[in-house]
Parts: C-alpha cells; sequence; structure tokens
C-alpha cells in the first residue's frame, strides 16, 4: 500500500531544513540552524479526559531558535487528502502545543492531496461574541506540477520526495507504469552523490511512496544491472555505486536461494499431497489428477512462501545496515531481535531508524527493547 504520509513525515523529520526551504523558504531563512533544533516527543494529551479519546500526534514537532535569538515550536503537519475537519485539527494542536512549551508555535501544513483548491488556512471559533482565531501556512504539493525538470534536478532530499510523490500521482490511474516510474526515479537517484544518511532515506522514500508486487523485486537485479552498464563513468568506489551493486548482488544470491528452496519444498509437499488425495480417490485416474493438482498447489505455495521469506530477509538486512550506519557498532542481538520482530515493527524500526538518536531510542520506538 502506498504511504506517502510515511514519507513526508521522514523527510520533514529528518531535513526540516531542506523540507522549509522548499515549501516555506522565508520561514527557513528566519531560523537560526546553526544553533541546533531538537524533536521532541509528539505526543499530546487527549482533549478530553475519557478513556476512550486517545492521545493525539502532530506529525513533526520541533523546537528551535530564530535568528532574533527567540525559542519557538515548529509544527509541520503533513495531509495527503481532503479531509473535513482538519483546520479544527490544526487550531487544536496550535494551542496544546502553545500550553505545553509555553512557546510562539509556527503552525505549517503540507497538503499533498490530487486536488488544486483545496486550501485552508484558518480555524474561527465565536459564540456570543466571544470565541478564538488560529491562522496557520500551508503549501500546495500540486503547485510543483510544472517544476518537474527543477525538482529533478535539486539535491535537496525535500525536493527528489516531492518528485517522487508528483510521478506516483500520474500513476494513479495506470497501475502499468509504476514499474516503469520507480526505475526512473531509482535511477535518476544514483545520478546524484548523496550522502550515505541521506541515500538511505531516499531509499525509503521510494519504497513508502511506490511500493511494487514480488515480480518486480525479482526483477531488480537485472534492473540495477542495466543502471551501472549505462552509468559507465560512475566511480566504482563511490557510494552510489557501492550501494547498487550491494542491492544487486544481495537481491540475486538471495532470490537464487529462494527459488531453489521453494522448489524443493514445493516439490516435496506437492508430492505428499498429490498421493494423499490421489489414494482417497481410490482410482488411477484420481490418484493422477490429485497428484498433478497437489504437486501445482504445493509449488506454487512453497514459491509464494518462499519470496515473502525472501523479502523479509531483505528488509532486515536493509534496516541493520541503516541502524549500523547511524549507530555502530551493532551488537549481535540486536540482529537476532530483528529477525524476530514482527512485520509492524520492522515497519515501525523503519521510521524510528531515522527519528532516534539513540540506538536504544530507535529500538524502545519499534518496541524491540530487551
Amino acid at each position: 500500500m502506498d504511504r506517502p504520509d510515511l514519507a513526508w513525515k521522514l523527510i520533514a523529520s529528518r531535513y526540516p531544513a531542506d523540507f522549509l526551504r522548499l515549501f516555506f523558504p522565508d520561514v527557513a531563512a528566519s531560523i537560526d540552524w546553526g544553533h541546533g533544533y531538537r524533536l521532541p516527543d509528539h505526543e499530546l494529551a487527549p482533549a478530553s479526559d475519557s478513556a476512550a479519546v486517545a492521545p493525539r500526534h502532530p506529525d513533526v514537532i520541533i523546537l528551535t531558535t530564530n535568528r532574533d535569538g527567540r525559542d519557538l515550536c515548529l509544527h509541520i503537519e503533513i495531509q495527503c487528502c481532503r479531509q473535513a475537519g482538519f483546520d479544527r485539527r490544526m487550531a487544536e494542536y496550535h494551542t496544546a502545543l502553545r500550553a505545553r512549551f509555553g512557546l510562539p508555535v509556527i503552525s505549517l501544513a503540507l497538503l499533498a492531496d490530487p486536488g488544486l483548491h483545496w486550501r485552508p488556512e484558518r480555524f474561527d471559533s465565536n459564540e456570543a461574541g466571544s470565541g478564538f482565531s488560529v491562522q496557520f501556512r500551508v503549501a500546495k504539493l500540486m503547485d510543483f506540477r510544472d517544476r518537474l525538470e527543477e525538482l529533478a534536478a535539486t539535491d535537496n532530499p525535500a525536493g527528489f520526495t516531492a518528485l517522487v510523490h508528483l510521478k506516483l500521482r500520474q500513476t494513479r490511474h495506470n497501475p502499468a507504469r509504476r514499474e516503469p516510474t520507480k526505475e526512473l526515479l531509482v535511477g535518476l537517484m544514483h545520478e546524484k552523490v548523496w550522502l550515505v544518511d541521506e541515500l538511505f532515506v531516499l531509499q525509503a522514500v521510494l519504497d513508502y511512496m511506490i511500493p511494487l508486487p514480488s515480480k518486480w523485486q525479482r526483477r531488480l537485479p537485472m534492473d540495477i544491472d542495466d543502471l551501472l552498464r549505462l552509468q559507465p563513468t560512475l566511480p566504482k568506489n563511490s557510494l552510489n555505486y557501492m550501494l547498487a551493486e550491494n542491492i544487486r548482488k544481495t537481491l540475486a544470491r538471495e532470490g537464487d536461494r529462494v527459488r531453489k528452496s521453494a522448489a524443493a519444498e514445493g516439490h516435496a509437499e506437492g508430492h505428499a499431497e498429490g498421493m494423499a488425495e490421489g489414494m482417497a480417490e481410490g482410482k488411477a485416474e484420481g490418484k493422477a489428477e490429485g497428484k498433478a493438482e497437489g504437486k501445482a498447489e504445493g509449488k506454487a505455495e512453497g514459491m509464494a512462501e518462499g519470496e515473502q521469506l525472501g523479502l523479509r530477509r531483505g528488509k532486515v538486512e536493509l534496516l541493520a545496515a541503516q541502524l549500523a550506519s547511524r549507530f555502530t557498532p551493532l551488537p549481535s542481538s540486536v540482529l537476532s531481535r530483528l529477525r524476530q520482530a514482527s512485520p509492524e515493527q520492522l515497519d515501525a524500526l523503519g521510521l524510528a531508524v531515522f527519528e532516534a538518536e539513540s540506538l536504544a531510542e530507535a529500538l524502545a520506538k519499534a518496541r524491540l527493547s530487551p
């Protein structure tokens, strides 16, 4: 399932200066980025004391300082679809954040929905001459739809993410275009020289934005071979080359192992099931049909299970590499926990690895602490 919201939350929290320079350049220019910033826990108390009301979670909260030396709170909300009551939610977050931190709050929203005209910018609440208003800033992703060449040329991670999302929009009614679109974007990503952290983040952005079926994953080694062949000038000691080569080799090796394992398991299971069904039929024709169907079903099930196992192992290896790149050395016990983690925990860790300031914090966010 496409998760552009996760991709944008990752970019806005990991590279807030780049995000703001693209969508809110005047706000970016007013911040003293050299002073640093902090990403606090973004859980807010529920709006009611009722146990049925869950805590609220603004997407991105940044505590920083402007160029005049005043501390302030930035709130960034990502909205990928039109939603009634969005203005009220922005107002509730604004007032709750001001009460929590006691700081001026700048409320910003990226509207990444496919429409052109939905642009809520304020919330008003007045009754009998008493009430309040909250105004917030918005940026519209679709305003960049005619700037694809500019986005393709940028070295801003937020700009590349905008390009990916807009390209994704172009495939909404044509699923057949998703594969060539992702191949094109992988090629564009590797044409530039990114930092280690940026490459891992942008790869996660692509996977959140444009997940593809397993049949494309099996062809990925060949596609990356073409990528490297078409870029003969790419230095073989560059990170872009090494990452692509490592992906190609890992997936090719894993794919070969999975195919052999799945074929063997499928044959054994199919033979057993076929014999059981054939014996139950008690006739030669029934035996033959049952055996053939059992073999086919067993082999298909074995291949499917093998594919899922291979994709899971690949995800675990990628997460381990990302953790090791940020929090070296990586204890062997952590790798063991990753192998036993649920799919939900792995997804949570994929986001936490870029937000956390320590290995312990990343594992805690994914509920993988010992």
